[in-house]
């Protein structure tokens, strides 16, 4: 994700530094050359990981506003602040045993934070809420992908889904649109259609690098989930898009199957949600194992389309278990403290029902972990 290296709240450091019970830890292991190694078929350790207590904190909410919801991307904004971009959202009330009343969701919510502060964004009253960013269309909905700030102007990428049947998972994708907010109020002031492939979900996370916002998107194919990259110019956000073909950047989309990024010689799998980012001399690679899977995954590379190499677990979320699963893991740089990462990961259930038993079942899980 793009995002600025200016480090914000460094109140939290002293919280992070009492935080000495890690959850997993680091195996040494011997040194192989990335060029013999196919890193889908060896794990190469396993990270040191334990919980970010002050997010998890921050994020068990009991009303006014925010409650629970996935997506959980953030952006840094010039003043200090934080913008917390969620998709499906609850608000209002959570009860002290942690239930709450049967309401809806809202499609998306955004919640600015400054310091301990949580204010959140959604559109309609507090009676009748509606998403932010509506459709007004109950058929088709916004959810917020990854965004920056350039000029002082906040660029979300949202993706634009419609319903298709009456399941769960019964929607589809239909395109991805660039939305600018003014700041410091974040009000919308323009939507603009900057990608319409079906095939590529453009804007599963950005990152500036060398005058250039890589945009980063995943393909379905069957089960698997492929990843993909594009790239436009700092200096022009609406301009014209590369992509990347595998070999070189050329400005026609290319086919699908030569697009796609490599781990070792094969294709990357992916969640919908991941992250790529730059840190302790690396192109770093994160991502949770498809398919409701409880693994976390790093991989590195030199450059920033890969290929990608030394494939490590970050982390097991020990939520998974019965109806409950974890999903679209995603590292927030902005927050790099001590050598240590901040990632989240989403927790849901298959039972709607588990989602008012106990709000924990629906929300963000903190971690911070180190290479």
């Amino acid at each position: 994700m793009l995002l600025s290296t200016k480090k914000i709240q460094l109140a939290i450091v002293s919280v992070f530094i009492l935080q000495t019970i890690f959850s997993s830890c680091q195996k040494n292991i011997s040194d192989v050359q990335p060029s013999t190694l196919d890193s889908s078929e060896v794990e190469m350790k396993v990270l040191q990981s334990m919980s970010a207590n002050f997010y998890n904190d921050l994020f068990t909410r009991y009303g006014n506003g925010w409650t629970g919801g996935d997506a959980t991307y953030s952006v840094p904004l010039p003043d200090g602040r934080v913008v917390w971009m969620f998709g499906d959202t609850f608000l209002d009330t959570v009860y002290a045993d942690r239930s709450r009343p049967y309401s809806g969701l809202i499609r998306n919510s955004f919640v600015i934070q400054d310091g301990s502060t949580m204010t959140t964004l959604y559109g309609g009253t507090k009676n009748a809420p509606v998403s932010f960013i509506d459709t007004g269309d109950p058929d088709q909905w916004y959810w917020p992908l990854d965004g920056t700030v350039q000029n002082n102007i906040l660029y979300v990428y949202f993706a634009l889904f419609e319903k298709t049947g009456n399941g769960a998972f019964d929607f589809a994708y239909l395109k991805t649109d660039l939305m600018q907010f003014s700041l410091p109020a974040v009000s919308l002031v323009s939507t603009t259609t900057v990608s319409s492939s079906t095939a590529i979900h453009y804007g599963s996370c950005v990152y500036e690098d060398g005058g250039y916002l890589y945009i980063f998107g995943d393909e379905k194919f069957s089960f698997t989930e492929y990843a993909h990259v594009a790239r436009v110019a700092l200096a022009n956000l609406y301009g014209t898009w590369d992509y990347w073909n595998g070999i070189a950047w050329v400005t026609t989309l290319p086919a699908v199957t030569l697009g796609r990024m490599k781990k070792g010689i094969k294709n990357i799998d992916v969640s919908q949600q991941f992250s790529v980012f730059y840190a302790d001399g690396k192109y770093r690679f994160v991502t949770q194992q498809n398919l409701f899977g409880k693994k976390i995954f790093t991989y590195e590379a030199a450059a920033i389309t890969g290929p990608w190499y030394l494939k490590n677990t970050v982390y097991l979320t020990p939520e998974t278990a019965g109806n409950i699963w974890t999903y679209n893991a995603f590292v927030h740089p902005e927050f790099d403290s001590a050598g240590y990462h901040l990632l989240s990961y989403n927790v849901n259930s298959f039972d709607f029902n588990d989602l008012f038993v106990n709000a924990d079942n629906y929300r963000p899980k903190f971690i911070w972990y180190k290479y």
